[in-house]
């Protein structure tokens, strides 16, 4: 791109067509790179997690913003950093801790980005759309905030809170610039592993580079100060890592394999460069399209429903986390892996938006259920839909019988209001300007308070 263009013409006349550049991956990971052991993350597991954890999570509170910056209050990050899965995912404290901060800072963006969470009076709370979420299966609702992300201009990843590197990049915007990147990794068989140089070249050669030279100005990489001078390559690199470690591997698309050097001791910050291979996993190929479901390569054990309303889950560590926390929501715990559904917390669970449908799906994940427990889950369903909230109402108190009579029974106003009592009478929220018109008409003026 930097030979002019008058050249370039002249040198496509008298050059062959290069022969097509396939992507290369591997299988197997090599024992060591550069003399240093690979240590292999997978994070599709905690990702699932976290995402169902945070909407239970925001189900029932919501976050203060502090008035000045209009951000998450530390009390706040506090809070959904206990609502996270603390299982260790990275082979040293330093990188473990970073992963950590990683996914306390980005989830709450993300999730109101994703329509999940809506600002309402200074306080970050959950969204109709969020209550939706919640009788949708992990790998769904990860996709929804993955589409959103994908296309969203609203978070650009060199403005990123956790990181401090500050560039400007030419003529991509964010959006671009990612889609780059992710459309590089759907060249790649999924469930190989791919090396980190190598994918950047292949960027390169397909035409779809990120390009930052020219206008950006001083930034921070790794662990010192670079500018003007500092090449190109070496800063795409860095996005590349960054957008991998920060954002890919926080939505659980991506298995990382990281060198187990690091820092010194008292630093604080993991060196990106420690990231040698990723791979896209089973939720990284549902996220990015190349299969139309998500098939995860281990099933989770699945549970035993009892006759008696008991469900005997496997070992605790082997249990998806997801599933844990929806069986907590919905049973009383009995003993380790023994719990008992409960008509009461059940019933107050789909009050939340929890769906029913969804409650089914993981009894079932152990095969047909008892003819008592479908007995009562269908209980259940005549009872949710037994009453059904179908919006506001105005009152209003008619002088006597013989008014409420004929306010009623005038054909105007036939499916627009509705008799509650000897004189009172209903109309729904959104027949409200039509009750008001015609009771005009039929010469009643009616005093409604202002919204």
């Amino acid at each position: 791109e930097h030979v002019p263009k008058d050249i370039q013409v002249r040198l496509k006349q008298l050059l062959p067509e290069p022969e097509p550049v396939e992507p290369e991956s591997v299988k197997d990971l090599p024992g060591e790179v550069d003399g240093m052991k690979l240590a292999v993350i997978g994070t599709e597991a905690t990702a699932l997690g976290d995402i169902v954890s945070l909407l239970h999570f925001f189900s029932r509170q919501g976050l203060t913003l502090t008035r000045a910056q209009r951000k998450i209050s530390s009390a706040g990050y506090r809070a959904i950093h206990q609502q996270l899965s603390t299982a260790s995912a990275f082979p040293d404290a330093q990188a473990q801790a970073f992963y950590e901060s990683t996914r306390v800072s980005l989830w709450p963006f993300m999730l109101y980005n994703g329509g999940m969470l809506e600002e309402q009076k200074g306080r970050i709370e959950m969204s109709p759309g969020g209550r939706d979420a919640l009788a949708a299966l992990p790998e769904d609702i990860i996709r929804q905030v993955w589409n959103r992300w994908v296309e969203s201009d609203e978070i650009d990843e060199f403005s990123n809170r956790t990181t401090a590197l500050l560039a400007m990049a030419e003529k991509h915007s964010p959006s671009v610039r990612r889609r780059h990147v992710l459309d590089g990794m759907s060249r790649y068989p999924a469930g190989e592993w791919i090396d980190i140089a190598g994918f950047d070249r292949f960027l390169r050669v397909q035409g779809k580079g990120i390009r930052l030279g020219g206008i950006y100005r001083t930034y921070y990489l790794g662990d010192r100060f670079s500018n003007v001078g500092q090449q190109v390559s070496e800063l795409t690199l860095f996005y590349i890592r960054f957008l991998l470690l920060e954002f890919l591997a926080v939505l659980g698309a991506v298995d990382l394999a990281i060198t187990l050097e690091k820092h010194p001791s008292g630093e604080k910050r993991m060196d990106v460069t420690r990231l040698r291979y990723f791979r896209v996993n089973p939720l990284g190929a549902y996220l990015l399209g190349l299969t139309p479901f998500y098939a995860p390569e281990q099933e989770g054990p699945s549970f035993k429903v009892l006759p008696n309303l008991e469900v005997v889950t496997p070992e605790k560590e082997q249990t998806g986390r997801w599933d844990q926390l929806l069986l907590s929501r919905i049973s009383e715990r009995k003993s380790e892996h023994v719990w008992k559904l409960d008509q009461k917390k059940i019933l107050a669970a789909l009050e939340e938006g929890i769906s029913l449908v969804r409650i089914r799906h993981m009894l079932e994940s152990g095969g047909p259920l008892p003819d008592t427990v479908r007995r009562f889950l269908h209980d259940l369903e005549l009872r949710e839909s037994a009453l059904v909230y179908t919006g506001g109402a105005l009152l209003f108190e008619a002088r006597d019988r013989a008014v409420a009579d004929l306010i009623v029974h005038e054909r105007k106003l036939q499916g627009i209001c509705l008799r509650a009592g000897d004189t009172a009478i209903v109309v729904p929220e959104d027949k409200r300007k039509e009750f008001l018109k015609v009771i005009k008409a039929m010469g009643y003026p009616v005093r409604v308070p202002r919204e």
